[in-house]
């Protein structure tokens, strides 16, 4: 069994010839850099889960100061962010907005420029917090030494990618140039004002708080969330050989997470002394972002509507539509955990770090991969050869998501009601929560699987046989026959 190539000849085949050579360099920069970070970020998230269930044990190195809990886990979620999230969304974005170009973009050095300082920043703050000169902000924990690299990365690609977008093919544009567009312009203004008014200007009282969780807003909704969304609503109907169902729904979304999203960092820390309309805006702000979600969710369905069963033997669409389908749910799970009722029980519990784990792992990381295996072929000029590997990486990030989201939401609800307790001990408490932990390593040796699955399978690819562009058959991983799991 084959699936077509569907995707329209001039409009990519000009990217996967090479595009001259100025952009399959940066794109493959970003690419191998992101499956780098991934996997020192899943190898310190390892190292993590084991310190949170037994801190005392030899194994995790207790009396090594740089090693520890405080250093180790900030360290690992920043790469998995800004590391590996943002560089293969900002690889994947250059490779779809200039593929909508009228011709190919000949300032390729610009974004090469920019992965190379934004990993150099990378390197400063993981050196930075490692060290011991974390800021202590979560989400921020970079020193000013290496915020400022990937500060300045993020505007020069913004100004490449607006550039690159005033040379679009079509007057109007596609839902996804809006959707990447706001991604690469929202970052470069939330990132430099939280660094800014929290590391330069040094601002104190309640408005540091405010403005750093109102960051943690900005970094979900507006860089990562319109990264994900903008790589399904243009390779998904690629894929599938048909336009977007509903160009009113693709409106809906991009409006709505854009008028929401800035709003929605405050429901993180309910209750703080902060103005009581704020709070309920930003708890409001997190309920009314599931119209747009849903809206995005019912556009990808009835787009795929008569085409599911691509979904099996195509294992990138199946990374894509899979990725969407999670982010659906992860958002109507992070409206429920921030109603009050519901957040006086689960606030500072493990709850809250499966909430964002779920976005992380359930819906970024899902549809990172399936770009890399829509793009990475048409790049080099190879076709997929050895699909066993990417059906095992799928399978082991769908485990490793359950197992995470299941043990953490199960141990945070014991972990609130026991703390809301007062007869309860607080060791009694960590005592019933530890069960759940060991459940949080399992889950962390399937993301460490699964990160190796994913970085072979990238590397498999370059020595595959070679895939003409003029082919009939798509050079995204397709399950034959042969090897169908059926």
């Amino acid at each position: 069994m084959s699936v077509p190539n569907q995707t329209a000849g001039l409009q990519l085949n000009r990217v996967a010839a090479g595009n001259g050579s100025v952009l399959r360099g940066p794109i493959l920069l970003f690419f191998v850099s992101g499956l780098f970070w991934l996997l020192i970020a899943a190898a310190l998230w390892l190292f993590s889960a084991f310190q949170a269930t037994d801190p005392s044990s030899p194994l995790v190195f207790p009396d090594v100061a740089w090693l520890t809990y405080g250093r180790v886990y900030p360290v690992a979620m920043d790469l998995l962010v800004y590391g590996w999230a943002s560089m293969i969304g900002i690889g994947a974005a250059i490779w779809i907005l200039d593929s909508m170009a009228k011709s190919p973009f000949s300032g390729g050095y610009l974004p090469l420029l920019a992965g190379i300082i934004w990993n150099l920043g990378l390197l400063f703050g993981v050196w930075g917090v490692l060290g011991g000169g974390s800021t202590g902000k979560e989400w921020l924990e970079f020193p000013v030494y290496a915020a400022f690299p990937i500060w300045l990365a993020e505007i020069i690609m913004a100004v490449w990618a607006f550039a690159l977008f005033l040379g679009r093919r079509s007057k109007g544009g596609y839902i996804s140039q809006a959707f990447l567009l706001t991604a690469f312009i929202a970052f470069a203004w939330a990132y430099g004002s939280a660094n800014g008014f929290l590391l330069f200007c040094k601002i104190g009282g309640m408005a540091e708080p405010a403005i750093h969780w109102w960051y943690f807003g900005c970094l979900i909704s507006l860089w990562l969330t319109p990264l994900g969304v903008g790589i399904v609503y243009h390779f998904v109907p690629l894929m599938i050989g048909r336009p977007l169902y509903s160009a009113k729904l693709a409106t809906i979304s991009f409006w709505g997470i854009v008028g929401f999203g800035g709003w929605t960092g405050i429901a993180q820390i309910l209750g703080a002394p902060l103005p009581a309309w704020n709070q309920t805006a930003s708890v409001v702000a997190n309920v009314l972002l599931v119209v747009p979600v849903l809206a995005f969710a019912t556009n990808l369905h009835l787009t795929m509507k008569g085409s599911f069963d691509l979904i099996k033997p195509n294992l990138a669409l199946r990374f894509l539509v899979t990725g969407g389908m999670v982010f659906g749910l992860a958002s109507i799970w992070n409206a429920i955990t921030t109603f009050r009722s519901v957040n006086r029980i689960l606030e500072f519990t493990w709850a809250i770090t499966a909430r964002t784990d779920l976005f992380l792992i359930g819906f970024v990381s899902l549809v990172c991969f399936g770009a890399i295996y829509y793009v990475l072929p048409r790049l080099v000029g190879r076709s997929w050869k050895y699909t066993r590997l990417i059906q095992w990486h799928f399978w082991f990030s769908i485990i490793a998501l359950g197992t995470l989201v299941f043990d953490l939401t199960i141990a945070g609800v014991i972990q609130g009601f026991g703390l809301m307790d007062p007869k309860v001990p607080f060791a009694a408490v960590i005592d019933l929560t530890k069960p759940f932990l060991l459940g949080y390593e399992l889950a962390g040796i399937f993301i460490g699987v699964a990160a190796l699955l994913g970085v072979g399978s990238f590397l498999t690819v370059f020595v595959n046989p070679a895939w003409a562009p003029d082919s009939e058959e798509a050079p995204e991983p397709v399950i034959n026959e042969e090897v169908s799991l059926a």
